[in-house]
């Protein structure tokens, strides 16, 4: 099936189609459990950059306790428009709070509304910035800044047309990781494309091997690796069966 431009991209769609579950969807689950762990072994950061945030704040969620600042980059102003919506509490904004209360119980916490507005208000109150990125340049934020930790969900692939495409953002991605920081990340597994609303967008097709090869290629510790799969039911529909998980450290 043809793939979409992102001048087609409405992120209200993308929300209504992944993100009004119930509960948190299948994927999420294990991206959140991947998360959690990696935070219960290296602790707190002062700062932390999730690029390629789209129109969502919640996998910054599980980091709002561990991490002094948090900052958002996107390339698409729809998409960060969206996302300052729900920052000041616009009655229009998407409603996180199934996605806060499914973070708190995988932490092992008891979710109460208390518990959850308390979550909401820290999560907020570390978000110190949300502005544009561009995987595609050498200095994606437009200066040399590196970051601690980096985060980058189902981001890298989906906004690459070919596994060539893919590597020049991998390479640049890594950039922004400081030496000794982390980079944690998610992707579609083997998937070409993925639906939202009434279009088809393009995925890398991108593998384990890939992650990894490129990973050992831009400056990450092999020892570090860990790069895992999950099979994925709930989106066959939507263009994928799995996804992959990856945190590495870079090299000092």
């Amino acid at each position: 099936m043809p793939t979409a431009s992102y001048r087609k991209w409405r992120p209200q769609d993308y929300l209504r189609h992944y993100y009004a579950t119930k509960d948190v969807a299948e994927d999420e689950r294990y991206i959140f459990d991947f998360i959690i762990k990696f935070l219960g072994s290296e602790g707190d950061f002062s700062e932390m950059l999730e690029v390629g945030a789209g129109p969502t704040i919640h996998h910054v969620t599980p980091f709002a306790g561990h991490v002094g600042k948090i900052y958002l980059a996107e390339y698409l102003p729809s998409n960060i428009r969206e996302v300052k919506k729900w920052i000041r509490g616009d009655d229009a904004a998407h409603d996180w709070r199934p996605y806060v209360e499914g973070v708190i119980r995988l932490e092992g916490g008891r979710v109460t509304p208390q518990g959850v507005r308390a979550r909401i208000r820290l999560l907020k109150k570390k978000i110190v910035r949300v502005f544009r990125a561009d995987l595609f340049k050498a200095l994606p934020l437009g200066r040399k800044k590196q970051f601690p930790l980096v985060t980058s969900f189902y981001c890298v692939e989906c906004v690459s047309s070919s596994k060539a495409r893919w590597e020049s953002a991998m390479k640049n991605l890594a950039g922004l990781v400081a030496p000794g920081g982390w980079l944690i990340l998610s992707a579609l597994r083997k998937s070409r494309s993925y639906k939202s609303g009434n279009f088809s967008f393009p995925s890398a097709n991108v593998h384990e091997k890939d992650v990894r090869d490129a990973l050992r290629k831009h400056g990450f510790d092999p020892r570090s690796l860990d790069v895992r799969s999950h099979r994925v039911s709930q989106w066959e529909e939507e263009g994928f069966t799995g996804i992959i998980l990856c945190k590495a450290k870079k090299l000092v």
